[in-house]
């Protein structure tokens, strides 16, 4: 008896994907800030105004530009601080 050939299933094609590799930069991280405070400046002019249905839009978008800062810096090594130099001494004991 000859079996036929099944279709990958959406879960077998999902788990094969891998997200495309973005180079985060500071360019990235500024526009992404740059484009946070434009959101938040919209979402106080929309509150004021009374549409409320534009300021749940970006509000959503300001949401989701603050997760994906936050998986950057969750994802980035913290850097230790560079060492404190010695305290110099001054004068003599005596």
């Amino acid at each position: 008896m000859a079996t036929t050939p099944q279709a990958p299933t959406l879960a077998g094609a999902v788990a094969t994907l891998k997200p495309p590799v973005i180079t985060v930069t500071t360019e990235l991280i500024q526009k992404y800030l740059d484009e946070n405070q434009n959101l938040i400046t919209a979402i106080l002019e929309s509150q004021n105004v009374g549409k409320l249905q534009d300021c749940m839009q970006y509000q959503a978008k300001l949401q989701h530009n603050l997760m994906y800062l936050a998986a950057i810096a969750d994802a980035t090594p913290v850097q230790a601080p560079p060492p404190a130099a010695p305290p110099q001494l001054q004068g003599t004991l005596g």
